[in-house]
C-alpha cells in the first residue's frame, strides 16, 4: 500500500493482480472506493512491493508513478496513477555495465528536490541497488557499483528513517541495517523484535534517528501486532562475565558499529587492574577482555569490567548526538565462586590426574553450634570436575546471597568423592561474595585438616579407598573391591580407585594399603578442635584412631 499527499490510497490486490484506488478524507474521516481499480496483467502477476513517485524522472515528462516489482517478469513496472503502462525496468545500469534484475523483491522511493531515488534490493543477488530511473532508456542507472551488503540477512522491507537514510528489516537476525542512498552499509540495530515485518515511513517524531516499526511477534499461543519505537544507536548485548579454568572473562556484543574501551577494575574501590584499550567494533561481533588469575593483585577478589562506548558513524544521524555510553558489569553477582585445587589418590599419576567430579560442602565453624555438611544442613554445596591439573571451579548461590545481608561467613571446605575419603580444609576459609576465592590443597600438607594427605612426587592428594563412604578405609571397603575384581567389573563404579574404568588387584592394593594405615575421615568434631591436636597433626590422630579401635 503506498499513500499520496492528496490522500489517494493504492493498495495492492495479490489475489485479483490488480490495484486498488481509494480516497481518504479528512473532512469526514471515511476512506472511500474512487476507482477504476487498475488491471494491467500480465504486469500485475507475481507481484511483491509497490511504490510511488511525485516526480518524474530526469529528462522525462514530469508525473507522477506507481511502481510495482514483478517477480514472474523479474522487472521493475511503471505505471501512471490512472493505470496506463509506462514501461518495464529489466535491468540496471553499473559503470562494469548493464545487469539483469534476477529477483526484484523490495522495492522503497525516496523523494529528493532533483529527482527521486529507487532503491530495490536483488534476493538472488544478496544485493541493495540505488539509482534513478531512466523511463525513455529502460534502465535503472545505479548510482554505484552494487555490493553484496546483505548475504548475511533476511531483507523483508524497506523504508527511510527521518533523514533519508535506507533501513532495511531483517527480521531472521530481529535487526534493521541502515544504508546511505547510495547504498554503502552504515551500521545495524538490534530490535528485540520477533519479527520485524515492515518498517513504517509515517512518521518523524522525536529525534532525529527514531525509528518506527511496525511489528508482529509470534509466540506459541498467539501473536501480538503493533508499532514499536526504538531510539536506534551505540549500545551493548549478550553481556556474560564468566570464570574459566585459568582466568575471568567478561564478553559482550555490540548491537551496532561502536568505538569501545574496556578497563577491569578492583570493584572494592573501582582502582584500574587492567586497561584493555580502545578498538573498534562491527556490529554483532563478540568483545571479549580476558584476565589470568596471574594477573590479579593479591587483594583483589572483587572484579568489575567498565566498557565505554558510542556510536562509530555519529555523524550519519543528523543533529541529534548520541551521547559515550557507560556501563558497569560486576563479576559473579550475588554468587560465590571457588577456584580450588585438589588431586586423588590413585588418579594422579605424579604428573596428571584422570578428571572426575567432586562435591564441595561448605560447613559452618562454629565448634558449639556446628552446621554439618549434608544438603539442607550446610551453608552451601556445589559439584565440579577436577580437570587433569586438579583444578576446578565452583559456584555457589545460597552463600554470595546470604552474605548479602549480614558479614562474610568463615567456613570450612569439605570435599566428598564416590570414593575418597572426605577430606576439610585445614582452617576456616573466608568465601568471597561477587567475586573469587582460591584454595589448594595441593601444595602443602597444612592445608589440609590434620594434614589427612597422602605425597605423590611434589604434590599432596586426597586418600581413596572409602568405597561405602562410612569415613574409614577398612576391610569392608577392600571386600567390596576385591569382589568386583574377581567379578571383572568395569564402569563408573565406587570400586575403580583409581578412575581406569576397571576394577581390579590395582585397585585392591590401593585400598588394602590405606586400610592398613588406617586411614579415615579427620574434621574438627570427630577429633577436637584446638591448637595442641592441630600442632600434632595426622600422625597424632592416627594413633588415636588405633588405640580406639584396638
Amino acid at each position: 500500500m503506498v499513500v499520496t499527499k492528496s490522500g489517494d490510497i493504492f493498495v495492492m490486490d495479490l489475489r485479483d493482480e490488480k490495484i486498488v484506488k481509494l480516497h481518504y478524507s479528512a473532512s469526514s474521516n471515511t476512506i472511500s472506493h474512487i476507482g477504476p481499480d487498475i488491471y494491467s496483467s500480465p504486469y500485475l502477476e507475481f507481484t511483491s512491493s509497490i511504490a510511488y513517485t511525485e516526480m518524474g524522472t530526469p529528462s522525462d515528462v514530469s508525473d507522477d508513478y506507481i511502481l510495482v516489482t514483478n517477480l514472474k517478469r523479474r522487472s521493475i513496472v511503471v505505471l501512471t496513477t490512472s493505470g496506463a503502462f509506462v514501461d518495464e525496468i529489466t535491468q540496471y545500469w553499473t559503470f562494469s555495465g548493464y545487469k539483469p534484475f534476477k529477483y526484484p523483491a523490495n522495492l522503497l522511493v525516496i523523494e529528493r528536490e532533483s529527482y527521486p531515488i529507487i532503491a530495490i534490493t536483488d534476493e538472488v543477488e544478496k544485493t541493495l541497488i540505488t539509482g534513478y530511473l531512466r523511463v525513455a532508456y529502460n534502465v535503472l542507472f545505479s548510482l554505484c557499483a552494487p555490493l553484496p551488503h546483505f548475504n548475511w540477512c533476511n531483507i523483508k522491507s524497506l523504508g527511510l528513517d527521518a533523514n533519508n537514510y535506507i533501513l532495511a528489516a531483517d527480521p531472521a537476525n530481529k535487526m534493521v541495517h541502515k544504508f546511505d542512498v547510495f547504498g554503502s552499509y552504515i551500521c545495524s540495530f538490534n530490535t528485540n523484535l520477533y519479527d520485524v515485518s515492515n518498517i513504517s515511513n509515517i512518521s518523524r517524531v522525536g529525534p532525529s534517528n527514531t525509528v518506527i516499526l511496525d511489528f508482529i511477534t509470534y509466540e506459541p499461543w498467539g501473536h501480538e501486532n503493533g508499532f514499536a519505537r526504538f531510539l536506534p544507536g551505540a549500545d551493548i548485548c549478550n553481556i556474560k562475565s564468566e570464570i574459566l579454568s585459568d582466568r575471568f572473562r567478561f564478553s559482550c556484543q555490540g548491537t551496532d558499529r561502536i568505538i569501545y574501551s574496556i578497563k577491569a577494575v578492583n570493584a572494592s574501590n573501582n582502582a584500574v587492574v587492567k586497561d584493555y584499550g580502545t578498538s573498534v567494533n562491527w556490529a554483532q561481533t563478540e568483545i571479549t577482555a580476558d584476565m589470568l588469575f596471574t594477573e590479579i593483585p593479591t587483594n583483589v577478589r572483587k572484579l568489575s569490567w567498565i566498557i565505554t562506548y558510542e556510536p562509530y558513524f555519529n555523524d550519519s544521524y543528523g543533529s541529534y548526538k548520541i551521547s559515550q555510553q557507560s556501563q558497569t558489569i560486576k563479576f559473579a553477582e550475588s554468587k560465590a565462586y571457588l577456584h580450588l585445587n585438589a588431586l586423588l589418590q590413585g588418579f594422579y599419576n605424579g604428573n596428571k590426574m584422570t578428571p572426575d567430579t567432586i562435591t564441595v560442602y561448605l560447613v559452618g565453624s562454629n565448634k558449639n553450634t556446628p552446621i554439618y555438611y549434608p544438603e539442607g544442613q550446610s551453608y552451601d554445596v556445589a559439584k565440579a570436575v577436577l580437570d587433569s591439573t586438579g583444578a576446578c571451579n565452583l559456584v555457589f548461590s545460597n552463600i554470595g546471597a546470604t552474605q548479602a545481608s549480614t558479614p562474610a561467613l568463615p567456613v570450612f571446605i569439605v570435599i566428598k568423592h564416590r570414593n575418597c575419603v572426605e577430606t576439610w580444609s585445614a582452617q576456616p576459609v573466608t568465601i568471597v561474595r561477587d567475586g573469587i576465592s582460591f584454595y589448594d590443597f595441593t601444595d602443602s600438607p597444612s592445608k589440609t585438616y590434620g594434614e589427612n594427605v597422602i605425597q605423590i612426587g611434589s604434590k599432596y592428594c586426597i586418600y581413596v579407598g572409602d568405597v561405602n563412604q562410612d569415613g574409614y578405609v577398612d576391610p569392608l571397603d577392600l571386600s567390596l573391591v576385591s569382589i568386583d575384581s574377581y567379578n571383572y567389573a568395569a564402569g563408573y563404579l565406587s570400586t575403580d580407585v583409581n578412575g581406569d574404568g576397571y576394577v581390579d588387584p590395582i585397585d585392591m592394593a590401593i585400598v588394602d594399603e590405606n586400610s592398613y594405615n588406617y586411614v579415615s575421615i579427620v574434621n574438627p568434631w570427630a577429633w577436637g578442635y584446638g591448637d595442641d591436636e592441630k600442632r600434632l597433626g595426622n600422625s597424632y590422630l592416627k594413633n588415636e584412631f588405633k588405640k580406639k579401635n584396638r
